[in-house]
């Protein structure tokens, strides 16, 4: 497996982050005021429920709320209950989302791990909702 190293994850820290000032500065504002809002699910792939997996979702007013999800792994592997009560809980806040006027134009998606042979790590996706008044 190849090892990452500082300049690589400095490259792609960099990459990603003009992906996101792209994205940002190609929103169109029909006149009114947008405001922007932020979900971001964090799942875990520690075994055995040491893990933290939680759905962080920061309103425009910047007030943040933290929903626990489950962990993707249990200690004999892939826990798809799991699985399948998160994209539950995240479908259910989107739906939430968007009955209440705002759109979802953005989703990112990243993984992290420590490398080498470790099994930790952690998926995070940022869903960024839109809403023009």
């Amino acid at each position: 497996m190849k090892q990452v190293t500082g300049r690589t994850k400095i490259i792609a820290a960099l990459i990603i982050a003009a992906g996101g000032l792209i994205t940002l500065l190609s929103f169109k504002s029909t006149g009114g005021t947008t405001q922007y809002m932020e979900v971001t699910t964090i799942e875990s792939i520690i075994p055995g429920g040491l893990g933290r997996s939680r759905m962080v979702i920061v309103g425009p007013d910047g007030k943040t709320d933290i929903k626990d999800m489950k962990n993707l792994y249990s200690m004999v592997g892939i826990n798809f209950d799991n699985i399948s009560g998160n994209v539950q809980a995240t479908l259910d806040e989107i739906n939430s989302l968007t009955s209440q006027g705002w759109s979802l134009p953005n989703v990112y998606a990243n993984s992290e791990s420590p490398g080498g042979d470790s099994k930790d790590g952690i998926f995070m996706t940022k869903y960024l909702f839109q809403k023009t008044q």
